[in-house]
């Protein structure tokens, strides 16, 4: 694998690599409670228009400094400083970000630099590393430049470390995933991905230009070009000559191939031929398929965005069919989303509305623009007017 392959490679790996680190916490304030026993109250100072915090007795507790406040939660607060949104914990030390937390803690950066905080809002690893990813199965890939001896350049390599922030698995590849099922996928120039156990054994060897975490025991790989599943033994369970793979939903993978699509199984098998012009995974027993294909030529690029669940340009009529392959719902619609509470929004004419799992049309088409159903509420689009309707089509509160 050549130089701007394994660039290409990491580039995309590491959606999956580091997703601990672009997951900003929005709403700190909400749904969670302080894990210790000192509640500090936002409060603006009516004198300077600024922000602090204090004790239910009123008392002063973080300077009034900041522009806005938000309430503590899991010993963070998401406050407004000099025009910056930051997140700062009792202590006031200050973050650019901080992640969701896993297996208890969660990634901090400050001043370009990362490390680990409790659900108290502690710092209790070190603000030091590159980059972090988050603690999955008691480690945590983190990456790190090592200072080599005079006259050698430092080299930033990925390592392991434990919730003490001990060292475990030394600092040595170029790319590094939150391990998944016992194992965890790594990677160095000159080789490429493979995977490696919690004590740093190499299980799988590193020579696939993209490995990711296993799932219910299996691991999408690119070789050569081409897309495939293997298992913990390295046994090959898709056939890895696919140009294009999908995650496996709802027991099937859509698989691309020649500008084709189809679905096969965990065994390997090709369920549903590969015969449409573009699909969707599989959402509530139906996913939304077409016989038109994509415009242009298929290309590695085009490998990446399937792969990585992007909706190829340039394709209409779509309709819905079952895991038999069946067609549910005629491909006769512009454009469609994913089933969800038993709806599905489509598009014919220009505009959206809704239809069941059978294909009758429930919420009449007039919408320009529609999103999927979630607790039973979706948002829809009309004369530029954004707004919630129910099940029934009528236009209910948020």
């Amino acid at each position: 694998m050549n130089r701007k392959d394994f660039s290409r490679v990491k580039c995309a790996m590491n959606v999956v690599i580091s997703s601990a680190l672009v997951l900003f916490m929005s709403a700190c304030g909400s749904g969670m409670s302080n894990t210790d026993n000192t509640a500090l109250i936002p409060k603006e100072d009516k004198k300077s228009g600024k922000w602090g915090y204090v004790n239910e007795k009123g008392e002063e507790i973080l300077s009034f400094k900041y522009d806005n406040a938000d309430n503590f939660s899991e010993g963070f607060a998401k406050v407004t400083l000099n025009g910056s949104e930051i997140f700062i914990n009792k202590e006031e030390q200050e973050f650019e970000f901080i992640s969701t937390l896993s297996d208890g803690l969660r990634s901090v950066r400050s001043n370009r630099k990362f490390g680990f905080a409790d659900t108290t809002g502690n710092v209790v690893i070190p603000v030091q590393y590159d980059a972090a990813g988050k603690f999955s199965e008691g480690l945590a890939p983190v990456l790190m430049t090592v200072v080599n001896p005079p006259l050698v350049a430092p080299i930033t390599s990925y390592g392991y470390i434990d919730k003490t922030g001990k060292e475990v698995i030394p600092f040595q590849y170029d790319a590094a995933t939150d391990f998944s099922e016992g194992l965890a996928s790594v990677a160095k120039k000159g080789k490429g991905y493979g995977f490696i156990d919690k004590t740093g054994k190499e299980i799988i060897p590193l020579k696939y230009e993209a490995a990711f975490p296993f799932s219910d025991g299996l691991s999408k790989v690119w070789l050569k070009s081409k897309w495939g599943y293997i298992d913990k033994q390295e046994n090959v369970i898709v056939p890895i000559k696919y140009d294009a793979i999908r995650d496996f939903s709802e027991g099937l993978a859509m698989v691309f191939l020649n500008k084709k699509c189809g679905y096969v199984d965990k065994a390997g098998k090709e369920v549903i031929p590969i015969k449409y012009g573009g699909a969707r995974d599989f959402s509530e027993g139906l996913a939304m398929v077409t016989f038109n294909g994509m415009k242009g030529d298929f290309s590695q690029q085009y490998s990446y965005m399937i792969s990585m669940g992007v909706v190829l340009p340039g394709i209409q009529g779509f309709g819905y069919i079952d895991k038999t392959g069946k067609e549910i719902i005629p491909m006769k619609y512009e454009e469609g989303k994913d089933f969800s509470e038993g709806l599905a929004a489509v598009k014919i004419n220009g505009k959206w509305g809704f239809v069941d799992v059978t294909g009758k049309e429930v919420i009449r088409f007039e919408y320009e623009d529609a999103e999927s159903f979630s607790e039973g509420k979706a948002i829809v689009k009309l004369k530029q007017k954004e707004f919630f309707i129910d099940r029934t089509g009528k236009e209910v509160q948020d």
